[in-house]
């Protein structure tokens, strides 16, 4: 039973945790590219 409701605590948290570090590192990188582009461009 406490085992179980761990499991339904940490499953959301975990995906929570990896959609907010996976958008970073996207928008990151994105961000970096237009930083880039930009700079090439002047």
């Amino acid at each position: 039973m406490i085992e179980q409701i761990g499991v339904n605590i940490l499953i959301p948290i975990g995906v929570f945790l990896f959609l907010i570090v996976g958008s970073y590192l996207v928008s990151d990188t994105a961000f970096r590219d237009v930083i880039k582009r930009r700079g090439e461009g002047q």
